[in-house]
């Protein structure tokens, strides 16, 4: 199945087209996508929180390595202290 076909009206973009899109790993595999805000921090959802976190960049397949693709280990994470962990949607932000 191309993956042109699992989101409704979407094409598969260039590799390295949006540069800023980071996956997140825990240890049993993909977890979450994140967004690289600036030089230094992720943003993702607070319930992608996990222990053992690994951020890919430069992802483009999740099957086929990009030789641009590096892995980086989270050296802190932010969640929202007022956050209720029983509401996956409330105040769902976490900063790596």
């Amino acid at each position: 199945q191309k993956s042109s076909e699992l989101v409704v009206g979407g094409d598969e973009c260039n590799i390295n087209e949006h540069r800023s899109l980071v996956a997140i790993f825990n240890s049993t595999g993909f977890l979450c996508g994140g967004t690289l805000i600036n030089q230094e921090w992720v943003v993702t959802a607070a319930h992608c929180d996990s222990d053992n976190l690994q951020m890919q960049f430069g992802v483009h397949s999740k099957k086929i390595l990009n030789e641009d693709e590096q892995t980086r280990d989270p050296k802190e994470k932010f969640i929202c202290p007022n956050r209720k962990k029983d509401d996956e949607k409330d105040k769902d932000i976490m900063l790596i």
